[in-house]
């Protein structure tokens, strides 16, 4: 049997740590403190060869040969998927709001990687120019599901998927370097103006551990710039704090980050379970025809992911349409061609 492919990668760490096995996990998020000794080949800070504990500053350099993650064998489904790009190395889907992106606890089907699997086992990739495709389910080899980024279940919108472990490093690269352009739309519960930029901290609650909180001073490291293209007047039973329609462009990939961002900004997201009190279970529930205010998904959509597909020199942008009932929203409270001509950019 051939030996495992590895893959490398090159960085500056953004924090300091006590341990580098530890900075790669939580900074850089490549594979859990655990996995380090058995899938790190080899490690170096600043050129110099590095133990899982050497001391990582703020500002090294820091690279990492490691192997990819074995995955555990998944089935595929036949579950229809909105596709928006394909070709040997990627696929690109706009992804409905409430399909979870990978298996797991509490979701062990019904994904995307399932729909992923049973596309690519249905019409498996040729051969790329190095030989490199990626193995279908029936070749008897592990065929591994490429997931490059991630969206929140109730987030919909853009998301690329490699083929390939070649196609999955090229992509993942571009994200850790920031070298993507993402943005994202959202209709958010109050009354704001004007654009700027939320930098800081993203760590989990104190309290409740499913909830981020931004901080000041710990956590890891999260930016969003941030502009508004419309504004609904608070002057209604339905709104009576505003609604904001927002463009967000996140510099970094935090988990809730945007969700995160727009309540430190003073206005939630329209929908939000977690970090809009308005749509907690026992909130009241404000009517607007046949709509209540509890019956409203999170607004929140990936309109748009610009970068450089393997192989390719320059980049592409792939866009996905704004769902219906989020323009509808919209629409209802006189900010729809802001959407729009968000859309339209």
């Amino acid at each position: 049997m051939a030996a495992p492919r590895s893959l490398h990668f090159e960085t500056l760490a953004e924090l300091a740590s006590p341990r580098l096995d530890q900075s790669a996990a939580s900074e850089f998020e490549l594979f859990t403190r655990s996995q380090y000794k058995q899938r790190v080949l080899h490690a170096s800070i600043n050129g110099r060869p590095a133990k899982a504990s050497s001391t990582v500053r703020a500002g090294d350099r820091i690279a990492i040969e490691y192997l990819p993650e074995i995955e555990i064998s998944m089935e595929g489904q036949d579950i229809p998927l909105d596709i928006l790009f394909e070709n040997d190395d990627v696929l690109v889907v706009n992804k409905d709001r409430g399909m979870v992106v990978h298996p797991g606890a509490g979701n062990p089907d019904g994904t995307l990687v399932n729909a992923f699997i049973f596309h690519c086992g249905g019409s498996p990739p040729s051969p790329s120019a190095n030989g490199d495709a990626a193995p279908s389910p029936d070749d008897g080899a592990a065929f591994r599901p490429g997931i490059v980024h991630r969206l929140d279940k109730d987030t919909s919108g853009v998301i690329i998927l490699a083929k390939s472990a070649r196609a999955l490093e090229e992509l993942a690269a571009q994200f850790r370097t920031r070298e993507t352009e993402k943005r994202y739309l959202a209709l958010c519960d109050g009354h704001l103006s004007g654009e700027g930029v939320v930098r800081g901290f993203i760590r989990r609650g104190d309290v409740d551990r499913k909830r981020f909180i931004h901080d000041d001073s710990r956590g890891k490291i999260a930016e969003t710039r941030w502009r508004v293209t419309g504004m609904a007047d608070a002057d209604s039973e339905l709104w009576p704090r505003g609604l904001s329609a927002l463009v967000l462009e996140p510099k970094t990939g935090r988990t809730h980050q945007l969700r995160v961002h727009c309540l430190h900004l003073g206005a939630p997201i329209l929908g939000d379970p977690i970090y809009n009190t308005r749509f907690r279970n026992g909130s009241p529930k404000i009517g607007n025809g046949t709509v209540l205010i509890n019956d409203i998904p999170l607004m929140l959509h990936a309109l748009s992911l610009r970068i450089r597909l393997p192989g390719e020199s320059d980049p592409r942008t792939f866009v996905a349409p704004i769902p219906p009932d989020m323009l509808n929203i919209a629409s209802e409270a006189g900010i729809g061609d802001a959407f729009l001509s968000i859309s339209g950019d």
